[in-house]
């Protein structure tokens, strides 16, 4: 029996939509252009939930302020097999342990290869680690704000070392920077500034 040609090709084009294909919890739908955007995310795949959910509203925060220019493909593995190095180019490494007596957070980033690896501590909150995780994000894009008075003062910038109730979410310096190496443009004013609070968090970072 034969069929009309525009039946097959409907035919060949429902199988060839309908076979593999990423997870979309996994991968953007809008995939950048520029490939120094795109980053290979590795948690740890015993996380809670929550610290899972954390993550992932960490990472889309960066991915929506940037218009998607940040790119990201997140799976959660054994870490416990990953060694924690700066070896493999633009990937990400997150591992859940203790970083240190005193601190909730740990960054050790290479600006030349794009790689990071990050230490939390398992023990806080989902919205502390989402918060954590926004600031160990921007020291992946090699962000460290080491002369800004802006990362030095009391400001909202998740970037600040010792940030309180006033830095939620990303603003403006973080934002111009990432933009600044990775091509974008972000619309927004510049943050005012905030007042510290006895409920500081402060984190530990060291560069490759």
């Amino acid at each position: 029996m034969k069929f009309p040609k525009f039946v097959l090709f409907l035919f060949v084009f429902l199988i060839m939509t309908s076979c593999g294909g990423e997870s979309p919890s996994e991968v953007p739908e809008n995939e950048s252009e520029n490939q120094q955007s795109f980053y290979t995310v590795m948690a740890d795949e015993h996380l809670q939930t929550r610290h899972k959910e954390a993550i992932f509203k960490a990472l889309n925060a960066w991915a929506m302020e940037t218009h998607n220019t940040f790119v990201y493909r997140l799976t959660f593995v054994d870490m416990s097999k990953e060694p924690a190095n700066l070896d493999t180019p633009y990937t990400i490494k997150i591992y859940v342990k203790d970083p240190g007596p005193g601190y909730l957070g740990w960054t050790a980033w290479s600006t030349d290869n794009h790689a990071s690896y990050t230490l939390v501590e398992p023990s806080i909150d989902a919205e502390l680690f989402r918060r954590i995780m926004l600031h160990e994000l921007g020291h992946s894009f090699a962000l460290d704000f080491g002369g800004d008075p802006h990362y030095k003062g009391p400001y909202e910038s998740v970037m600040h070392p010792s940030i309180g109730d006033d830095s939620l979410q990303l603003s403006c310096p973080e934002l111009q920077a990432f933009c600044n190496a990775y091509n974008c443009q972000v619309d927004c004013a510049n943050t005012t500034k905030g007042s510290a609070t006895n409920e500081d968090v402060y984190w530990r970072e060291t560069q490759f």
